[in-house]
């Protein structure tokens, strides 16, 4: 390995930056609202395209936000926030004094703002208060917060998007793990209407994500006529539905302007969302210059009202998340320097290169790979084979400090998008149905032997590390191969039992998805257990690191307790790292230093 870089002053170098995640667009048109954290705060401010100018509105170091809107007369707000790392959002309003109030308040109670009505005189919040394994649609009068339930979800439905005038709900029921269905209801008459199918077709990855401006269409993305995903329109009125827009990728995000004179298409082009514009009159693509876009990530995409720009978080392997806007005159991008100044002058970063292999039965497996920058045939590195989360996720080109951290460190990094994955049409998806922790375990086994074949890596010092699914991913590859010589665990599935067993109340209009493409713990327990790693910790012989957060609600403490401790009493070396203040997944600046400080630790002594 290169030298250390574990000192305080250089980790910071990683760790210290602005990390942008949501943005949204006032009703005047000329005011930015942003959400973002720096460390361990997080902020919500707003930015003004006519005075260059911007206004800290909250800052906190205990609350996690998410959605902002301004209300559309006067300065009060509406937001969600997480009261603590348990998954529960609840809906606050700000008033013009400053004091908060909490609209869905109780125990155990999640909900999520669902956006305005186009006059401005009221909101949407869904909310599973009534009962916590559905969430029905509420709406707010702006003027003094009545709420009137105009939704009761007894039909397990996903509640979606809402129509600009307030007249229809799209939701999505998820019926088997290869299944969903699309279906509009009037908040009027409750009339419910399924999105016509093509000729009777399944598919799971569909998602209603907007409608039209004037509320005549709903736009949704389907699989069903293709291997991508492609958006598609309803028209209402006439009840017709037809192609919007396709690609040989999946689409990810469909955004109208106000009057729609354009519209946004974003793609998912190897996990890098591109972006394309549309001018909607014309029919035509608007050209964008390369050299502004081209090397970034996009991950929202939002019109300001007079149509004069479009708002961008961009993000890259090198760049964390930051606001930049194209200026629709020019069609050229201007960065908000102000709002997202760069930190990381120290130390230099690696941008992944795109690398793709065969797996075992000779199906193309996608993947991104960080080369040290002092790896070399002479001096070749260990590496890690990072596995994403989901299952249905993907590995995508993001700054993480970790990766950055580990490769500066001397220490490869593969990211891999066995399959299962989201991004690469629906075979490469439904490959791995009903044989998770098999056919992925052996993409990733097949990395390892791609991995070898590589002159610079050392092909006796390969590991796995995975996070979520991609936790449990990496200890079935130390408890049912031989292959890696040290695995990390990020709050993985140990027992798939007791896990499928105990799913969130909120998670119950998933219930069925989730049960028919990993297994029922009713019927199906014995081959669930044949796949758990804390059944088979005999079989695990090399040094195993476990991540943690006691707050979790995904994967619960037992699981990682239970392995530990196991491990443990078989003289397996282990590292347990729990954190009492972290639910699912490691958020505060401070605990992510001592995670990686660890990591780096355990990969020096067993590495």
């Amino acid at each position: 390995m290169c030298k250390s870089i574990t000192s305080q002053e250089k980790l910071d170098g990683f760790y210290s930056y602005t990390l942008y995640y949501h943005i949204n667009i006032s009703f005047e048109g000329d005011e930015v609202f942003v959400i973002h954290n720096s460390n361990d705060e997080y902020f919500i401010d707003s930015y003004s395209l006519c005075s260059n100018r911007a206004k800290a509105l909250i800052c906190s170091s205990k609350y996690r936000y998410y959605q902002i809107s301004k209300f559309p007369f006067g300065p009060r707000l509406v937001y969600e926030k997480e009261t603590d790392c348990d998954d529960h959002r609840h809906v606050f309003i700000k008033d013009e004094d400053g004091l908060e109030l909490d609209l869905t308040s109780g125990h155990n109670v999640k909900s999520s703002f669902l956006g305005w009505n186009r006059n401005g005189r009221e909101f949407w919040v869904a909310s599973n208060k009534r009962t916590r394994k559905e969430f029905d649609v509420y709406s707010y009068r702006a003027s003094d917060y009545q709420s009137k339930l105009i939704f009761e979800n007894r039909g397990q439905h996903n509640i979606e998007v809402i129509s600009p005038d307030g007249s229809w709900l799209a939701t999505k029921k998820l019926n088997s793990h290869d299944d969903a269905s699309l279906h509009l209801i009037s908040l009027k008459s409750g009339a419910e209407t399924e999105i016509p199918r093509r000729n009777g077709s399944a598919s799971v990855r569909k998602s209603c994500i907007s409608f039209t401006p004037d509320s005549e269409q709903l736009i949704y993305l389907t699989d069903e006529h293709s291997e991508f995903k492609q958006a598609w329109y309803y028209d209402i009125t006439n009840r017709k539905y037809g192609l919007l827009f396709e690609l040989n990728w999946d689409i990810e995000f469909i955004k109208y302007s106000k009057s729609m004179k354009y519209y946004a298409v974003g793609y998912n082009c190897d996990g890098i969302f591109k972006l394309k514009l549309i001018d909607n009159t014309s029919n035509s693509e608007v050209s964008i210059p390369e050299t502004d876009l081209d090397n970034f990530s996009i991950s929202q995409a939002e019109f300001t009202n007079d149509e004069l720009y479009l708002v961008l978080i961009l993000e890259s392997d090198t760049v964390p998340s930051t606001l930049a806007y194209l200026d629709l005159s020019s069609h050229k991008k201007v960065s908000f320097e102000q709002l997202s100044p760069s930190h990381l002058v120290e130390p230099k970063l690696v941008q992944s290169i795109a690398q793709p292999f065969n797996s075992y039965d000779q199906l193309l497996v996608r993947g991104h790979l960080y080369k040290p920058q002092n790896a070399s045939d002479v001096n070749k590195c260990p590496v890690l084979i990072w596995i994403h989360g989901g299952p249905g996720g993907q590995f995508r080109p993001i700054y993480r400090p970790e990766i950055q951290v580990l490769v500066n460190e001397g220490i490869a990094v593969f990211g891999v998008n066995h399959r299962g994955s989201s991004g690469y049409g629906k075979a490469f998806y439904h490959a791995a149905d009903k044989k998770h922790g098999e056919a992925d375990l052996k993409d990733i086994v097949s990395a390892k032997h791609f991995l070898q074949s590589i002159t610079w890596v050392d092909p006796e010092r390969i590991g796995v590390i995975g996070v979520s699914y991609g936790g449990y991913l990496a200890m079935a590859g130390l408890t049912f191969t031989d292959e890696f010589q040290v695995g990390i665990d990020f709050y993985g599935v140990m027992n798939w039992s007791r896990a499928l067993s105990s799913i969130p109340e909120w998670w119950e209009t998933q219930r069925q998805f989730i049960y028919s493409k990993l297994g029922n713990p009713a019927h199906e327990q014995e081959k669930l257990e044949s796949l758990s790693p804390v059944f088979h910790t005999e079989k695990i012989t090399q040094p195993t690191m476990i991540v943690q957060g006691a707050k979790d609600q995904r994967t619960l403490k037992i699981e990682s307790d239970e392995m530990a401790s196991k491990l443990l009493q078989q003289n397996v070396p282990v590292e347990y790292l729990l954190f009492d203040d972290e639910g699912h997944g490691i958020r505060k600046r401070h605990n992510k230093i001592k995670l990686i400080k660890t990591t780096l630790f355990f990969l020096q002594k067993y590495l």
